[in-house]
């Protein structure tokens, strides 16, 4: 058996829709990226929505029927449906199963029976890959991304379906070290390999470093509590107040946002701090192209994909020490400091401003694609693949 004769059918737990077309879309790219090594790969997805968001012109097209679309070389089998237990967690996963079987079997008699299943998070693509495997006798993986697990939010009832599903899997994938560490935890599954996600580095593409008159320090994501813009805003204030040639970008928007822009103003740095608000890829692209630093102060990250498309422009980085960028800030791509800590954000900040010209930004650039394009994450899993299908 060849790359061209694997069969691979990916579960996603959560995936783009028309309303949510970011949502999951490194599982959407991590599909293409494995057709381009010549791998058959299928997708089943059961997209509900809640019946709060219940509208008559939605009648029609989400009413319980199955849908194939093929994306970009992917066969994508979906279900639109209805949330029809709103109020019982228990009961949503219940529906989630059973639509995927629906569409599992709807898959297989058009297209064959997968040689795996590729589910992304346990609940409730890895659950539901252990109910098909079990039932139709196909191997499957799990790769985990929740950051649920770091922030303690798994709830008891769950367990034992993340126990039962990453016990049973014939691997266990997590996207960091630290979180290969905290998975290992809910599982006496011992194989658990770490393979980080993918970044389109063609996409996110070096651009020379021009030199202007503003330096620029950039942070992107959506503004909640836990990324940690606060802690970044008030190290810039320490660092750089008052310093007309030195600003800082904030992209995106949240439940923070307001309370944000009353702290920049309230610490009299108002001058120097532009917020974006939300950003599209292109955006967030020209944006990283500008930019002279990216910084992200999160509080835990179980990866960092972020990171990754700012070293693929060439920029460098700082981070806070929070699960997935320890293993990604390597010496010459820029630095990592303890989560929350101001003062010693602030220094690294002044630091990188110092020193900026000893950053070597084809080699930053270069280390990306190495280790996090889509050919080369691709082939890891193609790897592991034929590792369970004992093909050598």
């Amino acid at each position: 058996m060849n790359n061209k004769q694997l069969h691979i059918l990916i579960i996603p737990s959560w995936y783009p829709t028309k309303d949510m077309p970011l949502s999951g879309i490194f599982f959407k790219e991590q599909a293409q990226a494995l057709t381009k090594e010549g791998i058959k790969v299928g997708l089943i997805y059961p997209e509900t929505r809640w019946l709060s968001k219940f509208k008559l012109k939605h009648i029609k097209d989400y009413h319980f029927q199955i849908k194939q679309n093929y994306e970009e070389n992917v066969n994508v089998f979906r279900e639109y449906s209805w949330n029809i237990f709103p109020k019982t967690k228990k009961m949503q996963s219940k529906q989630w199963i059973y639509e995927a079987e629906k569409l599992y079997k709807n898959y297989v008699k058009k297209y064959g029976k997968p040689d795996i299943i590729h589910a992304h998070s346990v609940l409730w693509a890895g659950y539901t890959a252990m109910k098909l495997s079990k039932k139709f006798k196909v191997p499957y993986i799990i790769t985990e991304h929740s950051s649920s697990f770091a922030k303690n939010l798994i709830k008891s009832w769950q367990i034992p379906y993340i126990n039962e599903a990453f016990d049973n899997a014939e691997k266990i994938i997590a996207v960091s070290s630290p979180f290969a560490k905290l998975l290992s935890s809910y599982s006496k599954n011992s194989k658990i390999d770490v393979i980080p996600n993918m970044v389109d580095t063609e996409y996110f593409y070096f651009k020379e470093k021009k030199k202007k008159e503003k330096f620029i320090f950039l942070f992107t994501a959506f503004l909640t509590p836990k990324k940690g813009a606060d802690v970044l805003i008030k190290s810039f204030a320490v660092a750089f107040k008052g310093n007309k040639d030195v600003i800082l970008r904030i992209g995106g928007d949240g439940e923070q946002k307001q309370e944000l822009i009353e702290l920049v103003n309230k610490l009299g740095i108002n001058s120097q701090v532009e917020f974006l608000g939300m950003l599209k890829r292109e955006e967030v692209r020209k944006n990283l192209w500008e930019a002279n630093i990216f910084v992200l102060p999160s509080y835990y990250e179980t990866f960092g994909v972020v990171l990754i498309e700012a070293l693929a422009t060439g920029t460098p980085v700082i981070s806070t020490k929070c699960g997935g960028p320890e293993d990604i800030v390597k010496e010459g791509l820029g630095k990592l400091v303890e989560s929350g800590n101001i003062e010693a954000l602030s220094k690294e900040l002044e630091n990188s401003y110092y020193n900026y010209n000893n950053y070597d930004f084809s080699l930053i650039r270069k280390y990306a694609v190495e280790n996090y394009s889509s050919h080369s994450i691709s082939n890891k899993l193609i790897n592991s693949y034929k590792e369970i299908l004992n093909i050598y």
